[in-house]
């Protein structure tokens, strides 16, 4: 009998919201600290199930984004680019440290991670 082709494929794991998230949705993507890269994948040290929480609300924000965000049909690096409201300036930075954030977009609205959980 002939091997099957390989398939590909990715799950996104959600976990309850966090104080952040309740105000859209209520749930919300893992989000590993990069910390926790290495417990994740290695499993011989034990089961890395107590990673499956929310990521700290303190370390993310969320800011407002294009309704172009709600459509599939975009897909461009100006969707997580914040709107600007009248009088105020908000700066956003979809890398760190050389390094792609980690983020979501919800509803109309992007939220990342912004530092690392303290």
């Amino acid at each position: 009998m002939p091997r099957p082709a390989e398939l590909e494929t990715c799950a996104i794991i959600t976990t309850e919201e966090n104080e952040l998230c309740v105000r859209v949705h209520d749930r919300m993507p893992v989000i590993l600290a990069p910390s926790d890269y290495e417990r994740w994948l290695d499993t011989s040290d034990g089961d890395p199930a107590d990673l499956l929480r929310p990521y700290s609300s303190d370390a993310m924000r969320a800011y407002p984004v294009s309704p172009r965000a709600s459509s599939p049909k975009n897909d461009d690096a100006d969707l997580m680019e914040a709107l600007q409201s009248a009088g105020s300036q908000v700066r956003h930075e979809n890398r760190r440290h050389g390094r792609p954030v980690p983020s979501m977009l919800v509803g109309a609205n992007w939220i990342r991670p912004d530092r690392q959980p303290g």
